[in-house]
């Protein structure tokens, strides 16, 4: 009966490398460029602002597209609402007077559909106007049950949350002089 060797025993697996190497590593080069690779990883992700501040690129938990426009309420809305419509997504409410725009539920996916819906408010800042956009998705789970959530930025492209978002945002970054950003409400 053959004897398992110390290193078969203490969880190696039985692999041998060449005299004086460790069993995964071939040489102490690799040794070195696994472990650079685990320590840059957390420098190389993208960290997220306090809740509430705005950045310029999306991040992990994002769930408000901001566009400022130089234009005035009234027409920021109506050109947001012609985007929505040139991108297939119906408007159901457009309130100029108070600015708010909201959309009908979108029909999304084959594997898990989903329904995305969104929200428009507008602020006066200055120079223009700030469009804050949100937006929901619901997947009926059963014939009696539904489950509804808020959109976010996500790392996974899978996610139904993810999907809502990247389908307003490339609503929003065809708003004729627009400046995108993105912020985290609670």
């Amino acid at each position: 009966m053959p004897r398992s060797s110390g290193r078969a025993a203490a969880g190696y697996g039985g692999r041998r490398g060449k005299a004086g190497q460790t069993p995964y590593f071939g040489s102490m080069k690799h040794l070195l460029l696994a472990a650079l690779l685990a320590t840059a990883a957390p420098a190389l992700a993208q960290t997220a602002p306090p809740v509430g501040t705005e950045a310029a690129q999306p991040f992990k938990g994002a769930n408000t597209i901001l566009v400022h426009c130089p234009d005035s309420s009234t027409a920021a809305l109506k050109k947001m609402a012609r985007a929505l419509i040139v991108a297939g997504i119906e408007p159901d409410k457009v309130e100029t007077e108070i600015g708010y725009l909201s959309t009908k539920p979108k029909p999304v996916g084959q594997l898990s559909p989903a329904n995305f819906e969104y929200k428009v408010v507008s602020t006066p800042e200055q120079g223009g106007t700030l469009l804050s956009i949100t937006g929901t998705f619901t997947v009926k789970l059963n014939a009696v049950n539904s489950m509804t959530n808020s959109m976010y930025w996500a790392k996974g492209n899978l996610l139904q949350a993810k999907q809502c978002f990247i389908a307003i945002d490339e609503v929003a970054k065809t708003y004729p002089a627009g400046r995108i950003g993105y912020l985290q409400k609670r």
